[in-house]
């Protein structure tokens, strides 16, 4: 199934815990539907826009809006199996082909736009790939064992440091660049970096799942509940969703009110009620 990762996204929700200080978890009340008739599902997301981008088991990669509406559809049959989806720029979508390691740039319409051929571009080991914020892309070098931000012709633009003592061997499943943070997530936690490459430190975390970055925050699913931790490690909100009948979903992502939960192929989508 390739590196997709589970995910979960708080956005709105998280703006309304961090507003209330109280020590006790917040509880909130689930009710469930299907989203779609889709069964094949293997990895979905969303982007700020709402819009839902499902990746079938057969490598078919389709966008709806956000009433449901199926809008365009993207296949690539040449370049094997689909690892990484990036659309936090819904503008310009990334694809991630790690055994061709090759990068597909796609626009709003999922028309393709261009194309990164990292070992033409001289990159021959690369495990991850990520949008910066200035459009630019984050790669992760498996050969030189560092984060490496390159231009669209293979130019260089930054480097970090040798990242081998702080990986222990371990390879990277995402990289996500969020306002001035840059992350870099394995297995076993994440590496958190400013948008230079400046290594500032490394969270351990066990035993989760759908993990989401925003902000200075980072949330995880760990089968209880939905756990806020600020980087600095300080700060923590615990959140208790009743009806929310899972215990380790693929993914969840969250969005205005709903959390959107992938479960055997298909995605089912929970109101979230405020007790």
């Amino acid at each position: 199934m390739g590196k997709f990762k589970p995910i979960i996204s708080l956005s709105f929700l998280l703006c309304v815990f961090l507003s209330c200080k109280t020590s006790s978890p917040t509880s909130l009340k689930a009710q469930s539907n299907l989203l779609s008739e889709q069964k094949d599902i293997r990895y979905f997301t969303l982007d700020k826009l709402n819009q839902v981008y499902t990746i079938s088991e057969d490598g078919e990669l389709n966008k709806y809006n956000s009433t449901d509406e199926k809008l365009y559809s993207y296949t690539n049959r040449t370049l094997g199996e689909l690892t990484l989806i990036d659309v936090s720029n819904p503008l310009k979508i990334v694809l991630f082909y790690e055994h061709f390691q090759t990068v597909i740039l796609l626009d709003n319409t999922l028309s393709f736009t261009g194309q990164y051929d990292l070992q033409e571009l001289g990159f021959n080991d690369v495990h991850s790939v990520g949008l910066s914020n200035d459009n630019n892309l984050w790669i992760f070098d498996g050969t030189e064992v560092k984060l490496k931000k390159i231009s669209e012709n293979g130019l260089v633009l930054i480097r970090s440091a040798l990242l081998s003592s702080y990986l222990n061997e371990e390879l990277p499943h995402r990289i996500v660049e969020i306002n001035n943070y840059l992350v870099l997530e394995f297995e076993n936690g994440i590496l958190l970096f400013d948008n230079y490459g400046q290594y500032i430190k490394t969270r351990l975390i066990s035993s989760i799942s759908n993990i989401q970055f925003l902000k200075e925050q980072f949330l995880y699913f760990d089968g209880k509940g939905l756990h806020v931790q600020y980087f600095d490690g300080i700060q923590q909100e615990n959140i208790i969703v009743k009806g929310l009948n899972i215990v380790e979903p693929m993914q969840m992502q969250y969005r205005e009110n709903y959390i959107y939960v992938l479960e055997n192929g298909a995605i089912k989508r929970y109101a979230v009620v405020f007790n």
